[in-house]
């Protein structure tokens, strides 16, 4: 995978925080997102590149529906929108690298995605998954 230095892949996070907050603080313009990250996704399914991240990415996504619906309160605004940040970034056609390029095209998406779970995110994807999967046993009850 092509090295992209912290600044680089934060810069590029960076640049989509004005659409993160704009999801954030509009419902409906948060499902339309989640509607066409969620086909952009399946589209990507199978792609060698995004392999050891494309669970984080569907977690990723629970995790900011779960909070923008004020289900979820276990995560700090900031990393929320750091998700969505890099969520935005893995569905836009304009990155380091132009996603029309076959399998090397998601590597800037791939190392974006792995950034953010470095800087301290992967815990408060853990977290949220117990969470999830405590709600689901109540539910059974």
């Amino acid at each position: 995978m092509k090295e992209f230095s912290k600044e680089e892949l934060r810069k590029a996070l960076d640049s989509k925080a004005g659409q993160a907050q704009e999801l954030i603080a509009d419902p409906v313009k948060w499902e339309r997102f989640k509607t066409k990250f969620e086909a952009f996704l399946l589209k990507t399914t199978g792609n060698p590149v995004l392999s050891e991240v494309y669970d984080k990415l569907v977690t990723m996504l629970e995790l900011t529906d779960s909070y923008i619906k004020k289900e979820y309160t276990g995560v700090q605004p900031g990393t929320v929108t750091t998700f969505l940040c890099a969520l935005i970034y893995f569905i836009s056609p304009f990155d380091l690298i132009p996603d029309v390029i076959p399998i090397t095209g998601y590597t800037d998406d791939a190392a974006i995605i792995i950034h953010v779970l470095k800087s301290g995110a992967e815990m408060d994807l853990r977290k949220f998954r117990e969470w999830k999967d405590t709600k689901a046993k109540w539910s059974e009850t």
